[in-house]
């Protein structure tokens, strides 16, 4: 039940009843952030240059400021997701309040392309980095014709709406792992697991009952993300921005 205004209303069910949420010891995360430290050790040159592009500069700040998965953060929310028609977006609840997982979120916490606009090795950094880390892939599936096509026309591929995309992808996976949350020894999931984390840590700071403690560690890196997010935008060029 929300009271909004003075009005009760009521909330769409839930996946899992409050206080049945079934509990598992790890997700196994395909988004891996460690392969940008190890393409930065093989390919530095052609990485720094791929780092100077704004395309997927946000995601060098989570990778640089080391951010931690957390599956004790992530595995809750997708057992407290809301069954709503509403597409493309999901519903989760917290402390008995709906937060929402729109593209406008994870826009604002992955900084990545939702809209379109009008050398091999970096192509390689490219690919590399849309399916390990972006799309969140499994290492042992083959890389989509689309992915080899978009990182032959770079141009193409930076104008691609990989925000809109990776986020469609993930909404798929959220979907696809409801089967999986009672799992005790844990499950694989695909996506960007990342920009979910980092939204459902913010969206949870403005929540005066929250679990401080719990989050601490976790919503303290986020902050730090976010003020280097908020540096980068300020410090930018009009036409980057």
């Amino acid at each position: 039940m929300l009271i909004f205004l003075g009005i009760e209303l009521e909330l769409p069910s839930r996946l899992y009843g409050e206080g049945l949420e079934p509990q598992v010891k790890k997700i196994n995360n395909s988004c891996r952030l460690k392969l940008l430290e190890l393409l930065k050790e093989k390919m530095e040159p052609e990485f720094d240059e791929v780092m100077k592009n704004p395309i997927f500069s946000h995601i060098m700040v989570i990778q640089k400021n080391d951010l931690k998965f957390s599956a004790r953060l992530v595995h809750p929310f997708l057992c407290k997701e809301l069954m709503t028609s509403k597409r493309p977006e999901k519903w989760f609840t917290f402390a008995r309040r709906p937060l929402r997982f729109g593209l406008q979120e994870y826009h604002a916490v992955t900084g990545l392309k939702v809209k379109r606009e009008k050398n091999s090795r970096v192509r390689l950094i490219y690919l590399c980095v849309i399916m390990g880390v972006v799309m969140g892939k499994d290492e042992k599936v083959n890389i989509l014709y689309l992915y080899m096509k978009l990182a032959m026309n770079l141009e193409k591929l930076q104008n691609y709406p990989w925000g809109q995309y990776s986020f469609d992808f993930l909404l798929k996976q959220i979907d696809k792992t409801r089967h999986k949350l009672e799992q005790k020894e844990g499950y694989l999931m695909e996506g960007f697991l990342f920009g979910f984390q980092i939204d459902r840590s913010e969206s949870t700071w403005s929540i005066q009952s929250v679990d401080r403690d719990h989050y601490a560690e976790q919503t303290k890196i986020a902050q730090y993300i976010l003020i280097d997010l908020f540096q980068y935008a300020r410090s930018a060029k009009l036409d980057r921005v």
